[in-house]
C-alpha cells in the first residue's frame, strides 16, 4: 500500500508513544522474544535499558540483529484493529566511554523515571537501534512498508532540547513536560498512580511536526495555553 504524509505520521507517532515492545532476538539461530520499554532519540532511533543478566542482552552481544513490535494506543476490542509496527535493525550498545552516553541515557530515563533505580547500575546498559526496515498495520487489512530514513524528522532537537525543557518548564511548570522532539512531547506521571505505583509518562503529539526550537514553542503554546486538541498518540 502507498505511504503518505499520513502514514508516516502514523509510524513516528507508535514509535514515540510506544512504553513497552516486544524485542526479538537470536539465541543460536532460533527466535527469543522478550518485553522492553524503548524510547526514542529525538533523531529517531529506538533505545532501551537492558540488564546484562539477561537473555537477550546475551543475544544481542552475540547477534545484534534484532525486531522490535510495538503497538500504538487504542481502545479497540479487536486487537487486530489496533495500528502496530515491525521496526528491524541492528542494535548497538552505547558503551561507558561513548561520549553520548550521558545525554542518551538521560532521555532514556526521563521518559522512563522509574528506570532511574538502576539505569546507573554498572550491570545495565543502554541500546541504540536506528531503524532500517518497518513493517506498518494501520489497521485491518492496512499494511505499509517503510525504510528507517522515512520516520527520521527533518530536525532534530536533540542540541535545543535542554533549552527547550527549561523554557517550558518555566512557562508551564503544571505541565510536568520531561521531553520534547520534533513530533510532540512527553509528561508525566500520568494523573493517579499506577498499579505498581510507578511513575508512567504520556505522549502528546504536536499537530504537526516542528523544525525550530520557536516553532516547538509555538506548539507547546497552542495545546498548553489556547485549549487546543492535542494529537491523540
Amino acid at each position: 500500500m502507498k505511504s503518505d504524509a499520513a502514514t508516516v505520521r502514523l509510524a513516528r507517532d507508535i514509535l514515540r508513544g510506544a512504553r513497552s515492545a516486544s524485542l526479538a532476538t537470536l539465541a543460536d539461530g532460533a527466535p527469543f522474544a522478550s518485553l522492553v520499554t524503548p524510547a526514542t532519540t529525538c533523531s529517531m532511533d529506538l533505545l532501551m535499558m537492558v540488564s546484562s543478566l539477561s537473555r537477550h542482552s546475551r543475544h544481542l552481544r552475540a547477534d545484534p540483529r534484532c525486531a522490535f513490535l510495538l503497538e500504538g494506543a487504542s481502545d479497540a476490542a479487536n486487537p487486530q484493529t489496533i495500528p502496530r509496527i515491525t521496526v528491524t535493525g541492528t542494535a548497538e550498545a552505547v558503551e561507558a566511554d561513548d561520549p553520548q552516553l550521558a545525554g542518551l541515557r538521560d532521555r532514556w530515563v526521563r521518559i522512563h523515571p522509574y528506570g532511574a533505580l538502576y539505569a546507573g547500575f554498572g550491570d545495565f546498559t543502554l541500546w541504540r537501534l536506528r531503524p532500517q526496515a518497518i513493517h506498518m498495520v494501520a489497521g485491518f487489512g492496512r499494511t505499509h512498508s517503510l525504510n528507517g530514513g522515512m520516520v527520521q524528522p527533518e530536525a532534530d532537537l536533540a542540541a535545543q532540547e535542554p533549552g527547550l525543557l527549561a523554557a517550558a518548564r518555566s512557562r508551564w511548570p503544571d505541565a510536568s513536560i520531561v521531553a520534547i522532539d520534533a513530533d510532540g512531547y512527553d509528561a508525566g506521571p500520568s494523573p493517579g498512580p499506577d498499579p505498581d505505583g510507578t511513575e508512567v509518562t504520556r505522549r502528546v503529539g504536536f499537530a504537526e511536526p516542528v523544525h525550530s526550537q520557536a516553532a516547538a514553542l509555538s506548539a507547546l503554546e497552542a495545546i498548553l495555553m489556547k485549549g487546543s486538541t492535542a494529537r491523540p498518540d
